[in-house]
């Protein structure tokens, strides 16, 4: 009979032991509780990282605007983690504001097509080491910039590029082409009407 009892003892949790069921059990609890609302809450901040990450600064976009003959395309890689590419972006406000002509074709480099574009693009500059990427890389005609560092070093280069390619326009206007900015007022003028 002691034996029983002194079995029965050591079987018995201790308090230690005890606290810790009690915590689990009060955990499990919460748990149940409060799903709805933790996933609630996961969801938020997992859309919110998402966010952040694929807007890093207010975009300009230039895919719905109308151009003339006088078109100049700026293919710009970029990724949005890249704070170079931000400040870039920040730029673009400025240099369309100086050349309304400029279409800037945006490749975000965390996208696999966009990667085949740069590759493909990049083959035309052999000083440039294709097997290493990076960012902001910016194509004007047949000239490249890689990276960004202020609007008066870097976006100087930009707008020496922009002006290669509008001087080589200029020199080859007929009669009858269009430029960006009449395209636009006579659009802006039948709107009005």
């Amino acid at each position: 009979m002691a034996r029983k009892q002194k079995r029965l003892e050591s079987q018995k949790p201790t308090p230690k032991a005890e606290n810790r069921s009690l915590s689990s059990i009060r955990y499990n609890k919460f748990l149940k509780d409060n799903m709805v609302l933790l996933i609630i809450l996961a969801l938020v901040i997992g859309l919110g990282g998402v966010f952040a990450l694929t807007s890093p600064t207010q975009k300009v976009g230039t895919e719905n605007l109308a151009y003339g003959d006088d078109v100049i395309e700026m293919h710009f890689f970029h990724l949005t983690t890249c704070p170079h590419c931000v400040e870039q972006i920040k730029f673009h406000k400025t240099l369309l504001e100086e050349y309304p002509n400029v279409k800037i074709i945006e490749h975000d480099l965390s996208l696999s097509e966009n990667q085949k574009i740069y590759e493909e693009m990049i083959k035309n500059f052999p000083e440039i080491d294709s097997a290493r990427v990076a960012t902001p890389t910016t194509i004007i005609g047949d000239r490249i910039n890689v990276g960004f560092g202020t609007p008066e070093t870097s976006g100087k280069v930009l707008e020496e590029m922009v002006e290669e390619v509008q001087k080589k326009i200029d020199q080859n206007w007929q009669e009858g082409m269009i430029r960006t900015i009449e395209l636009r007022a006579s659009q802006g003028e039948d709107e009005e009407r």
